[in-house]
């Protein structure tokens, strides 16, 4: 799924959001949805996501820690919910630390954050960490004859070779 975050206005009101695909052939499909929105009560929560580090390179498939600190400076924070490329990942979690494991099932980039929502129902996004899911090239080493080794002229001369691929 494609994902964009709408920035609503400071003050309540509507608005009509069009969204417009067109494949490689020219032919285009749109879809339309109109949404109020209310003026924030009190302050929003802040949320910060600590982990993944920005740029972190994963095996597909493997478990990914995702943390998040948040805090709401006029009530509680009610829960945080984590994303990758825009889809939820797990429940939100409601007790600090925040947290979720997330595991990349195929390679790509995912751009993972963290909504904190606190008690008056306020949101806030966090910032986006780039995580890269990918495979790793394999590892290979001819372990005899060694480098220098001198050998006869036969038909047979014995190669021992090591290789190793991680998740591939």
């Amino acid at each position: 799924p494609y994902t964009y975050r709408f920035i609503a206005p400071e003050s309540s009101g509507s608005s009509t959001v069009l969204a417009r695909a067109t494949d490689n052939g020219g032919l285009t499909g749109e879809a339309q949805v109109t949404f109020s929105f209310l003026n924030a009560v009190g302050t929003p929560p802040t949320v910060n996501l600590i982990a993944p580090a920005p740029n972190t390179t994963v095996t597909p498939g493997s478990s990914v820690p995702l943390i998040a600190s948040a805090l709401d400076a006029d009530g509680t924070v009610a829960s945080v919910q984590f994303y990758a490329r825009g889809v939820p990942v797990g429940a939100p979690d409601t007790t600090s630390p925040y947290q979720a494991t997330f595991s990349p099932q195929t390679p790509g980039t995912y751009a993972i954050e963290a909504v904190a929502t606190d008690d008056r129902g306020n949101m806030t996004t966090s910032n986006v960490v780039t995580l890269t899911a990918a495979f790793q090239a394999p590892t290979i080493s001819i372990t005899s004859p060694s480098t220098a080794t001198t050998a006869r002229a036969t038909p047979n001369i014995p190669l021992t070779v090591s290789a190793t691929a991680v998740g591939g």
